[in-house]
């Protein structure tokens, strides 16, 4: 069970959460962003690390690409937010996604 007291690390390590992930990326294959099937990860969109109660709520998780892709997932971290060890809500992810969606149309 995952309480609000626990860390990040150990909340990866239940099964509660592992069957959680695996089932988001089964029902959300692709990222959000460029659509790539490629190096799928989970992002909460509220920090895990500084909302451990929300680890796996549905509305929580979003499926970005990483590193082996277009690193849509190292963008809103690094890029966005300074560092993936700083804090991100659902809010900062909104603003993001909306950065994203407005350089894609200048692209186009």
């Amino acid at each position: 069970m995952i309480t609000a007291n626990m860390k990040a690390k150990d909340i990866r390590k239940t099964r509660e959460y592992r069957i959680a992930m695996i089932k988001h990326k089964r029902k959300n294959p692709r990222c959000i962003v460029c659509g790539t099937i490629k190096g799928r990860v989970v992002h909460h969109k509220d920090s895990m690390s500084y909302f451990p109660e929300k680890a796996i709520e549905e509305d929580n998780l979003v499926t970005l690409c990483d590193y082996r892709a277009n690193n849509c997932h190292g963008s809103i971290h690094i890029d966005y937010k300074g560092g993936y060890r700083k804090k991100t809500t659902k809010k900062d992810f909104e603003k993001w996604l909306k950065i994203i969606n407005h350089k894609e149309k200048i692209k186009k």
